[in-house]
Formats: C-alpha cells, structure tokens, sequence
C-alpha cells in the first residue's frame, strides 16, 4: 500500500472514533485498484523511498487515498435495504452528525472516484479502464 490508515484520515477527515480495523480493508482494496490501473512497475516505484518520480508518487498516493475514501464512505454512511429504504449512519464529514441519503452516498462517492481518476490517469497503462469508461460515462 502506498497510504496508511494516518494518510486517509487526514485526506478525508475521517474522525478517530473509526477503528483501524474497518478502514483497512479498503485501503486494501483501494491499492489492488490503483495497481492495475497503473501497473506493478509504476506502483512499486512509487511505494520505493527514493521513487524515479517523485511527482507520481504524490498523485498516486492521493489517488489511492481517495479510492479508499470513496469505499470508506459508502461503506460508513449506512445501507440500502429492499423495502426498507436507506438506513442511515452518520455523516462522516467532520464529525456531523446528519445522516446521508443515497444519492448523497453516490455523489461522495463518484467524487473520490472522480479525484483519483483524475490524479491517476497521466500515469495509466495503455488500455487501463477506469470506472467512467465502464460505466459508459464516456470520461
């Protein structure tokens, strides 16, 4: 992985009451993501000390923090049930404690899936999909 725990915090201000435990499945899941999209070299690189390019580890470690984020905060705002509806969790933006509809989960969402595409895509491999371009949103 190339962000922690610490990183994703900081970049999604997460508050500190989120056990480690629930966050690092998706930073897991968040650098398997930006591993294909970017390939082995170019990630490796970027997790090494002293990376070829230092300004695509900047990027890539954001993009991964928000790839994570964009897990996290699906994950934490509550969940859909048939014939229920969405039953909410907290906010997690900055400790509020209103509760967030499902189109306001899909925009918290794409938007972390929106940064990271974007901080990602100068670094991409030749044919990498990103989610836009498989969802047909034509990004």
């Amino acid at each position: 992985m190339l962000v922690d725990v610490a990183y994703v915090r900081g970049v999604g201000s997460l508050p500190p009451d989120i056990e480690e435990a629930n966050l690092i499945p998706h930073l897991d899941a968040a650098s398997i993501r930006l591993r294909r999209w970017v390939g082995p070299t170019a990630y490796a690189d970027a997790e090494s000390a002293n990376p070829a390019d230092p300004d695509r580890k900047l990027a890539l470690m954001l993009a991964e923090a928000h790839l994570a984020l964009c897990a996290v905060f699906t994950s934490f705002a509550g969940a859909y049930r048939p014939g229920q509806g969405f039953q909410g969790g907290g906010s997690l933006m900055e400790g509020q404690a209103s509760y967030l509809s499902p189109k306001q989960v899909a925009d918290l969402q794409e938007s972390h899936l929106a940064q990271a595409e974007a901080l990602a895509r100068p670094y991409l491999l030749p044919g990498a999909v990103l989610a836009g371009q498989a969802l047909g949103a034509g990004r």
